[in-house]
């Protein structure tokens, strides 16, 4: 019988990769970490221009993995939320105050929070890293999976499991998922930081007929605008990336002044995937190999704090047998139906232009204003609240 090198093999040390290591560690699980490039994470000012909204169920799972209290003092609050559809002239606004909490979320930075979390891993003894390297193959075996690494020393690891968190672009998805959902929005998507006067703790959310726009304040002097635009009215907005400051600026006119410089940051083709499994014998997908959100409400990174949390919890109760993934498996697909579900609504009834769509939104957000019941389901679905079975206790509002 082989002898087993690793608990786990975890590849990829991004956001979601790093922390499920860290976690998975504190367990008393060997785990094997392997990234593709250097481990070493160097703040400067072009990375440091890169947010994170974090909901609120989000900080209370960095809490409690002790992430939170080394994050925090760079954290922006979130304490107001608008959202604005073009149909209606009126806004519907959500206050943290109405659900008893101190924000509603945060924005950090996702460098310095992907530093803080590999500086911690770097300290547990039980995580082995492998830098500037790659997986080549994976076979199943009857008990664990074999990896061929492509590293200086050309490693054949064994691992009782695997989580793969490459990206959107791993080749991996295939041994788990055998159908994979493609949506492109023929939107482009883009990052531009503002500096300017504004309400510093106050999102807002726009919707008109040439996308979705977002203000999220990011520090007392700066935010930054994402801007998902259809292809077809992306030239009104940017020119060879160049933002078009007054026509930007006229969407959100009535919530910044004095503008005193755009800063633009990246941009990419909206593309979304969402593979049809999680696991499949001995191998885990995560992150964006699992599944691309389009980034209306943010939910992407905040979905992905949640699976680990579901993982950690199950492997922690359930750490000899751990045989039967069914439980986990139905718990992490529900939460993605809830997340599908809220993403799809908005992009699909608040941006289109049919008829039907628009009567549809503007009833929606009359709704949102006259319901205390539907804002607040509305609320605890956008801020990760809702309650789920394997939700840890201490967890709990």
């Amino acid at each position: 019988m082989s002898k087993i090198d690793f608990d786990f093999m975890i590849s990829g040390a991004g956001l979601v990769g790093s922390l499920l290591a860290l976690q998975l560690s504190k367990l008393n699980f060997k785990i094997c970490l392997i990234e593709s490039s250097d481990f070493e994470i160097s703040l400067n000012e072009e990375n440091l221009f890169n947010p994170l909204s974090l909901n609120y169920r989000s900080k209370i799972i960095l809490e409690k993995y002790n992430i939170w209290s080394q994050i925090s003092q760079y954290a922006h609050p979130i304490n107001k939320l608008s959202i604005k559809h073009i149909n209606n002239i009126n806004v519907v606004s959500f206050g943290a105050e109405e659900i008893n909490l101190d924000a509603m979320g945060y924005v950090v930075d996702r460098y310095r929070l992907l530093k803080i979390i590999r500086e911690s891993v770097k300290l547990h003894g039980r995580i082995s890293i492998l830098e500037n390297s790659k997986i080549n193959n994976i076979e199943r075996k009857n008990d664990h999976v074999c990896v061929q690494v492509d590293s200086d020393d050309g490693n054949r690891l064994l691992a009782k499991k695997i989580f793969i968190s490459e990206g959107a672009s791993s080749k991996f998805k295939q041994l788990v998922s055998e159908k994979s959902e493609n949506i492109d929005y023929a939107q482009k998507s883009y990052f531009i930081n503002c500096d300017c006067d504004f309400n510093e703790n106050h999102a807002v959310q726009i919707f008109n007929k040439h996308g979705i726009f977002a203000l999220i304040p990011y520090s007392a002097k700066s935010l930054n605008i994402v801007m998902s635009i259809k292809s077809d009215f992306s030239n009104l907005y940017f020119e060879n990336n160049k933002p078009k400051t007054d026509n930007i600026l006229d969407v959100f006119n009535q919530y910044v002044t004095n503008v005193k410089s755009l800063r633009f940051v990246n941009m990419h083709n909206l593309n979304t995937s969402r593979n049809d499994e999680f696991y499949k014998d001995k191998i885990f997908l995560l992150g964006n190999t699992f599944q691309v959100l389009h980034p209306v409400g943010a939910q992407g990174y905040n979905f992905s704090l949640r699976n680990i949390s579901s993982i950690v919890k199950y492997f922690a109760n359930d750490a000899q047998s751990s045989q039967n993934m069914d439980s986990l498996i139905e718990e992490i697909m529900r939460d993605r139906e809830q997340v599908i579900t809220t993403v799809d609504f908005a992009t699909k009834i608040f941006s289109s232009d049919k008829l039907f769509s628009k009567t549809l939104s503007k009833l929606f957000v009359e709704s949102l204003k006259m319901s205390s019941k539907l804002r607040n389901s509305f609320l605890e679905k956008l801020l990760g609240i809702y309650e789920y079975p394997y939700l840890d206790t201490d967890e709990k509002l």
